[in-house]
This record gives C-alpha cells, sequence and structure tokens, in this order.
C-alpha cells in the first residue's frame, strides 16, 4: 500500500506519479530527469503496468499492457478492466477488488484470463496494490500484469498429457512400472492387481528384483546393460504373484529422463505372458516327438 499524506499529497498524472504540497504547488516526486527516466522504464518494460480508478477505469497504461490486451492506450482509457476480464475470472477478482476498497487488504495477486477484442483470449499474471489517502480510502490502483499465455499453454498441454495418459494406463491390461535408478518401485500401475495380485501400494519402495525368480535375474540384469546401450528389447522372466506363485511376463525396459536430459530412473512394461509361454513349451515338447 501507497498512503497519501497530508504533508506531501500525491495522485498519478501523465508521466505516471507526481506529489505536491498542501498549498497546491505541484513538484516532480523526482527531479525531471529522474522523473523522465521513470518514464522510459515503464513505457519500455515488457511487463503491463496501469494505474486504475477506484471504479475499475484504466487511467494510464503503458505500451506492453496495450500489446497484451489488443487495444491502444486511448482505446483501454475509455473502458475498464471489468469489460475486458474473462467471465469466469470476474466473481474472484471482483471480491479481491471490494476487499481492498473495504481496507480488509493492500494488495493481491492472481493469474487471470483477459480476452482481446478479436475474442481471443490471453493469460497474466497480475499484481496490484492500491493507493490510500488519508481517510483510508483508496485513491488508484496500480497493476503491473506479466504475460503468462505460454507458460499457461504448456501446462495445459502438460495435463492434457497426463490425463490421457492415465487413461491408457488405466484402460490397458498391461502394467506400467516406474522405477528408481537403483531399482525401486515409486510408482505402479493399478493393472498389476489382475495380473499378479498384488496392490500397488504393496510394492511401492521395494525391488524389482525381488519379485523376479532367482534363475532368471541374470536376464534382468542383462536387460539393464541393454538398456543403457539404448537397445532392449523385450525379455521374459518369471514373477512372483502375491500368492507365492510364479508367472511368465515379458517386459520392456527404457529409460525416464528428467528436464535436462539426464536419467533418473526406468519404465517398464509389463505384459501377461504365461499362457504364450506355456503354448510354446507345448508345441515344442510335440516337435520332440
Amino acid at each position: 500500500m501507497i498512503k497519501l499524506s497530508e504533508t506531501m499529497p500525491c495522485r498519478v498524472c501523465d508521466r505516471w506519479i507526481v506529489t505536491g504540497t498542501n498549498d497546491g504547488q505541484v513538484k516532480a516526486s523526482a527531479s525531471r530527469a529522474g522523473s523522465d527516466r521513470i518514464a522510459a522504464l515503464l513505457d519500455h518494460s515488457p511487463i503491463g503496468f496501469a494505474v486504475v480508478s477506484p471504479d475499475g477505469c484504466f487511467l494510464e497504461v503503458n505500451p506492453a499492457l496495450c500489446e497484451l490486451l489488443g487495444r491502444d492506450a486511448s482505446s483501454l482509457k475509455s473502458c475498464s478492466w471489468q469489460e475486458m476480464t474473462h467471465p469466469e475470472d470476474l466473481p474472484t477478482e471482483v471480491a479481491l477488488v471490494n476487499d481492498m476498497l473495504a481496507g480488509r487488504q493492500d494488495g493481491y495477486r492472481l493469474s487471470k484470463r483477459y480476452v482481446r477484442p478479436d475474442g481471443s483470449v490471453v493469460w497474466g499474471d497480475l499484481s496490484v496494490c492500491c493507493v490510500r489517502l488519508d481517510d483510508g480510502s483508496v485513491d488508484s490502483f496500480i497493476a503491473q500484469v506479466l504475460d503468462v499465455s505460454e507458460q499457461q499453454a504448456t501446462r495445459q498441454a502438460l495435463t492434457e498429457a497426463e490425463s490421457r495418459y492415465h487413461l491408457l494406463v488405466k484402460n490397458s491390461s498391461d502394467v506400467v512400472a516406474l522405477g528408481t535408478n537403483e531399482g525401486f518401485f515409486s510408482w505402479i500401475s493399478p493393472t498389476v492387481e489382475a495380473m499378479l495380485g498384488w496392490q500397488p501400494k504393496d510394492l511401492v519402495g521395494t525391488s524389482f528384483t525381488k519379485l523376479v525368480h532367482q534363475d532368471d535375474r541374470s536376464a534382468v540384469h542383462k536387460a539393464q546393460g541393454l538398456m543403457e546401450l539404448g537397445d532392449c528389447n523385450r525379455f521374459e522372466v518369471r514373477m512372483r504373484t502375491a500368492t507365492g506363485e510364479f508367472r511368465w511376463v515379458s517386459i520392456r525396459l527404457t529409460q525416464r529422463r528428467g528436464d535436462q536430459g539426464e536419467v533418473v530412473g526406468k519404465v517398464a512394461s509389463w505384459s501377461d505372458s504365461d499362457d504364450e509361454h506355456a503354448l510354446r513349451e507345448a508345441l515344442a515338447a510335440n516337435e520332440k516327438w
């Protein structure tokens, strides 16, 4: 909050901010050179900046805000922030502004959508503070808006991709498991219950190799070595069920990488190959005869 004192009243003008004295003499808040530097900073800032009246009308705007909202300065000054706020975001911000007008808070930060004249929607990271008079009432609001449309689009794309992934995992008969570099389960899909009888929560934190038949563990070590070389095909091992029996499972291992390309773990996809393995053995036995 910025408070205006009786000895140094302050108001926003076309050079953004100036102060005055009780006798009405107006003087620059800094030297003229300093005032010009502040104006130049705001005019060339990549962050949108606005001074807004208590009822929501734009008093001053900078070029970055004009570009973000798709309007020129004169057009912005002829309307209010309420008019260009996305209808779904309006109630939230109106409540925040009312809290400031009532003196319950002096500022807020909000991610919100703005509707441009062509109907397109942009996202802004909005920070607002208020300038108060001596009686506590709001003289004006100072708003800064950073364009975060690209970040929101990326976040939305990731959310949708994650949703599709979980939908595929949920409806697939295969098991998908995430493991650490040390070989411990960090996550496993619910389909493991249908395949091996285990609850996912019972396996998280346990070692993958403990589920593998002792005679097949060498195949796992070989597959891990091939995976690190980027040449791991599917391999079969016997895996222990919750009842202590073993079933043949076909597994494919791949490396899981972080944002910087570093290896952060493993991804394994399992498919039940017990019936297929039994059929192959039966066919092989028949060929011997």
